[in-house]
This record gives C-alpha cells, structure tokens and sequence, in this order.
C-alpha cells in the first residue's frame, strides 16, 4: 500500500512518518511471556542501531530507555538498543500505525496484545511468532 499526501500535515505527523520508517527497516515488535504460567505477557517495541541519534530523536519523542549493548568482538561497532513494553508501547505504536507499511500488522496485535484477555494474548503471542520468523515480512 503507498500512502500518498493529500493535504497539509503537521510537524507532529512528520515526526510519526519518519519514526514509522525507520521503525519499519530497523525496529522490532514483539510479544513477550515472562514467566511458564502465561501470567506476564506484554507487547514490546525496540529499535536497534550503531548510531545513537535517531534513538535519541526517538527516546525525546516518546520516551523508553536506551543502552549500550555488549559487544563481544573488536570487529563489531557499538550498538545501541532503545525499549518500551506494555501499555506505554502501544500508545507509541497507536502514534505510529497510520505511516507503518512493513509492521502494520505486527502493531495492531501489539496493541490489541496490550489490552486482551489472557486467552486471546496467547493467541497472539503465537500469531507474533509466526510473524517474526527470519525471513518473514
């Protein structure tokens, strides 16, 4: 689906596009279990990258934590990780639905995840691990 423009859009939308496209090349949306009785089970978004500005733009729009991961050889640049789970992340993926094109459907069950019955966050969980196997788009 290409979204063309059709009228005036705000600094706040273009904030969300740009977001959005970069969520959508570098991010990830999942679904989480935290404990074996499917107690915990949260939606959480991450974006990735070895340049830590746009995670700042990101973290300074929305807020989430951003860290250094480990690097384990010398070959590898730093990289950094900015997160979010729960019902802040889906607020987040709310924003950002209307300019997702690669994530679109991983966000709506992010956000329905967020506030489903057990049964159904379940269902879920499975639905986002089919979705996010390699190779999968």
């Amino acid at each position: 689906m290409i979204v063309k423009p059709t009228g005036d859009y705000s600094i706040l939308d273009m904030k969300h596009a740009y977001i959005a496209g970069f969520f959508d090349g570098e991010g990830c949306i999942g679904v989480y279990i935290h404990d074996k009785r499917y107690s915990t089970i949260q939606t959480m978004i991450k974006l990735d990258n070895t340049n830590k500005t746009p995670l700042q733009f990101v973290a300074n729009m929305f807020g989430g934590l951003i860290h250094e991961r480990t690097i384990y050889s010398e070959r590898h640049k730093p990289c950094y990780t900015w997160k979010v789970t729960g019902v802040k992340a889906a607020s987040i993926l709310k924003d950002l639905l209307p300019y997702l094109l690669v994530k679109r459907e991983r966000a709506a069950l992010g956000i329905e995840c967020t506030f489903a019955s057990k049964e159904r966050r379940i269902e879920i969980f499975n639905k986002m691990c089919e979705l996010n196997k390699r190779g999968a788009l």
